[in-house]
């Protein structure tokens, strides 16, 4: 009888996808090796290991916890008395008689027989087949289940931490017979665990002694990978230098550099045909300069780079510096570990790497017409015309902005040549750069993390390279701008006669230091609002509306009444009963880089006059019962009635 364990859709695709990497690797046949242990159980508990790995593994003797013992006779008898051909055994029964059993019904946690093999340091392995033969003797009733764990340990080892292959297993369908079972797997046991197999005998029916659980023929089969070397790393110079490169790696698990050697070629544009390699080491000399060393034997375009055993114990490398290399082209490295006396290879470790681009002078112009472009109160998208391609043509545009100051004019301080900045596009800090490309950008909105009413500069340059081969064109332009501020709130006028009290609320992130309101009156109308540009300086405020000092930049007919950092203002010089209109403005102090100055949205309101009761008992509508004459009404109007006692209104309109 022969069972074939499945595995889970989800591990078979990730067996597939292994299978398909492995091979667009082109790793060959020879990185792995067939092993198989066995445990006979025939005459003893020992294993044997055979197969190209058997020096790659190690197993032990079947272990049996204390609830299970070998009988002293017969031990090996199996499911016959003879010959010898399994192993008999049973769990000790109360009164100690050898073969007796207990009614059971399922598996005991901590009655089993223990079958164990590992991958020696510096090797994995991967189990695909698990086997074994189990029967009974002089009883159908016995059973047996099958877990395996993968640990450095068994200590954890339980049914719950443990993977089923297989449950309920008949130990032979009938008295005295063996039923075979058989798993296909793909267990992965890296180098340091090992995997435990475990087989739980258990009784279902009938207590009684002079019973036997038998096994035979337990194999673990699978394969061995030979350590590789890892994490293999290019790094170009700091500096801008394109004909050279460095290569690091990690050594292999178990690398012993008194019996194996490291042994790399490189090559460019593609990768090594890696083949079957087989020449001696004595057949290569290496040389990091490039197309110096020996030719691979089977990519005459790959050069021998390195032969030897690391730069360390553990055949790690910190660096090796290869030059004579072309600018701007991907090189391919292989790398073996090389047996010293039999001259077997490794599987090839592969990685690659690409040499700086041929640097190129730094721009012959600068972008021109740096202006503000955009502006709101969250934003600033600056636009430029693209620089002119003269003899050397930007590769694109460094864009440094700051709350503070101008930006430091890289190429001639920091950044200077060579320092190519990360962009860091959040203006929340303070700072903030980003590099734009392609060279015929005109704009960029990509800044973010504005303050309202806040001055911003700037500086561009056109810069040409990138890395540390970038080169910048020094003396960039600069303009400064600053975000709109946030407009007023709760704008009211209020009118008694030839004076009006106008207020509003403080705009939100209002600054004293950097900031101006405005406030506008106009008669009759509203005041033309518009986009105004003026800097606040050029007007002088007067309360008295009569006599007034500045008139508003895009209305001549709405004066300027108040000028400061205050919430309210008194107006004198109003004409009784007639209508008023207000635009209040919050403007930054400082002057954009071209002469403009930053203003919030306007606020508006229209006045309300105030109209005091003096007809007693008579008609609502009669506009001489208020003082002054209420000729006009408007739903801002504030009504007095200061009579006393009743007041008795002959109508019900009002005027």
């Amino acid at each position: 009888m022969k069972n074939t364990f499945a595995l889970p859709a989800h591990f078979i695709k990730k067996a597939v996808l292994l299978f398909v990497s492995i091979s667009g690797l082109l790793f060959v046949q020879y990185s792995f090796a067939q092993f198989t242990s066995t445990w006979a159980l025939t005459s003893d508990q020992s294993f044997a290991t055979t197969g190209a790995a058997a020096a790659d593994v190690t197993g032990a003797n079947q272990a049996m916890s204390g609830t299970l013992f070998i009988p002293a006779a017969n031990s090996y008898a199996g499911v016959s008395s003879s010959p010898p051909e399994g192993q008999r055994c049973s769990p000790k029964q109360n009164d100690g008689n050898d073969g007796g059993w207990l009614i059971d019904g399922s598996a005991v946690e901590g009655r089993y027989m223990e079958f164990v093999v590992n991958p020696n340091t510096g090797f994995d392995m991967n189990v695909t087949t698990i086997a074994f033969s189990i029967g009974n003797r002089s009883t159908s009733n016995l059973r047996g289940s099958a877990y395996y764990y993968v640990g450095a340990t068994n200590a954890a080892f339980t049914m719950a931490t443990g993977t089923a292959l297989g449950t309920a297993l008949r130990a032979g369908t009938s008295t005295n017979q063996y039923n075979s079972y058989s798993y296909t797997t793909s267990i992965n046991v890296t180098s340091g665990n090992k995997i435990f197999v475990r087989i739980y005998p258990y009784n279902t029916a009938s207590l009684n002694t002079g019973k036997y659980f038998c096994t035979k023929a337990v194999s673990i089969s699978g394969t061995t990978t030979s350590p590789n070397v890892t994490d293999i790393t290019f790094t170009t110079p700091g500096t801008c230098i394109n004909n050279q490169i460095t290569v690091s790696w990690t050594g292999p698990s178990g690398f012993n550099a008194a019996t194996t050697t490291l042994l790399a070629f490189l090559k460019p544009t593609s990768a090594v045909t890696i083949g079957t390699p087989s020449s001696t080491l004595a057949t290569y000399t290496a040389s990091t300069v490039f197309g110096t060393g020996t030719n691979y034997q089977n990519d005459a375009a790959a050069k021998c780079i390195y032969k030897a055993t690391g730069t360390d114990a553990f055949g790690n490398h910190s660096g090796l510096t290869i030059t004579g290399l072309t600018a701007n082209t991907t090189y391919h490295m292989l790398i073996f570990i090389v047996a010293n006396v039999a001259n077997t290879y490794s599987a090839g470790a592969v990685g690659n790497g690409t040499t700086l681009a041929a640097a190129v002078a730094e721009p012959t112009n600068h972008p021109t017409v740096f202006a503000k472009g955009t502006v709101t109160a969250s934003s600033i998208a600056p636009t430029w015309t693209a620089a002119v391609a003269g003899a050397q043509a930007p590769l694109g545009y460094l864009l440094q902005a700051s709350n503070s100051a101008t930006p430091a004019d890289p190429g001639s301080v920091s950044p200077l040549d060579g320092t190519d900045m990360v962009d860091q596009t959040n203006i929340s800090g303070g700072t903030a750069n980003a590099k734009v490309t392609p060279n015929t950008a005109t704009t960029y909105a990509g800044i973010t993390g504005f303050s309202s009413g806040t001055m911003y500069y700037y500086r561009i340059n056109s810069y040409t390279n990138t890395g540390s081969c970038i080169n910048y064109k020094p003396t960039g332009l600069t303009m400064n701008a600053a975000t709109l501020p946030n407009a007023v709130t709760s704008p009211l006028m209020i009118i008694s006669g030839t004076t009006g009290t106008i207020s509003w609320t403080t705009a939100a992130g209002y600054n004293n230091s950097n900031h101006t309101t405005l406030v506008f009156v106009k008669a009759a109308s509203a005041v033309n609002a518009g986009t105004p540009t003026s800097n606040p300086s050029t007007y002088t405020a007067s309360t008295n509306f009569a006599s007034p000092l500045s008139t508003y930049q895009l209305d001549a007919s709405a004066t300027c009444v108040y000028k400061g950092d205050g919430t309210t203002v008194n107006v004198t010089g109003l004409t009784a009963g007639a209508s008023y209109f207000i635009l209040i403005l919050t403007v930054v102090d400082a002057s954009n880089s071209d002469a403009t100055n930053s203003y919030s949205a306007y606020a508006t309101a229209t006045s309300g006059l105030t109209y005091t009761w003096i007809g007693g008992n008579s008609s609502w509508i009669t506009a001489a019962n208020w003082s002054p004459a209420r000729t006009t009404p408007a739903t801002t109007d504030v009504l007095i009635f200061n009579t006393p006692g009743a007041v008795t209104i002959t109508s019900n309109t009002i005027p």
